[in-house]
């Protein structure tokens, strides 16, 4: 067992329903019941208190844990061990792309993609843009490629069923 380990959650905005109708239908099309992936650090890593890092709304961010849970509703959460270059790495990663933009041609690539897998083609994300606007998926995929994880195919039409399935497939273990 590694001395480092970050949390990889799936989730979803609370209310969800026909208030979030965009989020209802992505969650009934995709047959899962969340509709967003995000990493939750404890207490020691960043900060004496569990910080969320998630892509969601407007841009990459930092979450504190009250108003985290005060939106969202967390519906699984997966253990990710690492060792102390790992997560030396990630933490620099968390650092480095905190505050760019969240990435809303990036998504709807990730959807068109989605679409063409649905009939047997593999087109990758036509608006990926290297990291210059993220969605919380590929935020998830390249954390976890940093942890050594062969997240097959391409990041940047992940989505966040599909990095629930690598969780699920490489026995990264499920927390209650």
């Amino acid at each position: 067992m590694s001395d480092f380990y970050f949390i990889i959650g799936a989730s979803r905005p609370k209310g969800a329903g026909v208030k979030n109708l965009p989020v209802s239908a992505h969650m009934f099309f995709e047959g899962v019941d969340y509709s967003h992936i995000h990493l939750e650090f404890p207490p020691g890593l960043f900060s004496n208190e569990t910080v969320y890092f998630e892509a969601r709304n407007s841009q990459v961010n930092f979450v504190n844990e009250k108003t985290f849970l005060e939106k969202t509703e967390v519906v699984r959460s997966y253990a990710v061990y690492c060792n102390e270059a790992e997560i030396g790495d990630i933490i620099d990663f968390c650092w480095r792309y905190c505050g760019i933009n969240y990435g809303y041609t990036q998504l709807a690539g990730a959807v068109i993609s989605q679409i063409f897998q649905y009939a047997n083609f593999d087109v990758k994300n036509l608006f990926a843009d290297g990291m210059q606007t993220e969605i919380c998926s590929s935020v998830a995929a390249r954390i976890l490629n940093l942890c050594g994880v062969d997240t097959i195919g391409d990041i940047e039409s992940k989505t966040p069923k599909e990095v629930v399935q690598l969780l699920e497939s490489q026995g990264f273990e499920r927390l209650p």
